[in-house]
């Protein structure tokens, strides 16, 4: 099973683990934007809004202040959240499945 289809069956969309993963997996690079992580899952920007504010209601990350003419929303991750630890199982899970 590919993870976008065990994120679709586990967790209602298939976009939901792969963005989570995605995010976890840049925790360290810094703050990143929608269209990053688009890009990054290989998905529609506009998919992701309300994945990612899902993500910002949980507390798992944050959405930054606006600077003065900035047009990118910008996120930062709660690296240290303890739900991390879900997606951490749910992506290793999915790896476990690809080898059965």
């Amino acid at each position: 099973m590919e993870i976008d289809e065990v994120s679709h069956l586990l967790f209602g969309r298939g976009i939901r683990l792969p963005l989570a993963a995605w995010v976890l997996e840049t925790a360290n690079s810094g703050p990143f934007y929608q269209q990053q992580a688009a890009d990054g899952i290989g998905a529609k920007a506009q998919y992701l809004r309300p994945e990612l504010q899902h993500l910002c209601d949980l507390g798992m990350i944050e959405q930054q202040d606006k600077a003065p003419g900035q047009i990118r929303q910008m996120y930062t991750v709660d690296a240290e959240h303890p739900l991390w630890a879900i997606i951490t199982t749910a992506v290793d899970s999915v790896a476990l499945l690809k080898t059965r």
